[in-house]
């Protein structure tokens, strides 16, 4: 996997889609930052959230960054 070749450590992972065919997601915990170079290097798509302290404040920053990103 792009992940497992760097070297990075998967905590978590989670799926989901509006709808059959419909527009997906993945989400993955990492155990460590991962480098631009590595997404970069296999043209992947991402983006980074840091939830921080204030979880719902976190979650709200991470909405507007999804719907920009659509």
């Amino acid at each position: 996997t792009v992940l497992g070749e760097a070297g990075i450590n998967i905590a978590l992972m989670n799926f989901g889609r509006e709808a059959p065919g419909g527009r997906a997601i993945a989400v993955v915990n990492v155990d460590q930052e991962v480098p631009d170079a590595v997404l970069a290097e296999r043209g992947r798509r991402a983006l980074r959230v840091h939830l921080g302290k204030d979880v719902k404040a976190g979650l709200a920053t991470l909405r507007k960054a999804i719907e920009q990103a659509l």
